[in-house]
């Protein structure tokens, strides 16, 4: 987890004060990580991470929504399958 963060989050958005996130931030990052290649799994984790980190901020007063609920997730591609005929 803490690798995901380091690599994935901070650089991005580490920058950004917590009141000034907005879903078009989490949105670039996660289209962004998509066209690197990262898997569809590893950007839900990446999510998962940051809608915990912001529910807790909205609990302890520090934000008044959780912007990350406003945010889609990029859609998987699904594998093409091959059926076999016998």
């Amino acid at each position: 987890m803490k690798q995901l963060i380091r690599v994935h989050i901070v650089p991005h958005i580490g920058n950004l004060k917590l009141k000034d996130i907005r879903p078009e931030h989490l949105k670039q990052l996660y289209n962004q990580k998509k066209e690197e290649g990262l898997s569809t799994s590893k950007i839900k984790h990446i999510h998962t991470i940051l809608h915990s980190a912001l529910k807790q901020a909205v609990k302890s007063g520090l934000l008044p929504r959780n912007v990350s609920e406003a945010v889609t997730l990029p859609k998987s591609k699904k594998k093409e399958t091959i059926k076999v005929l016998l």
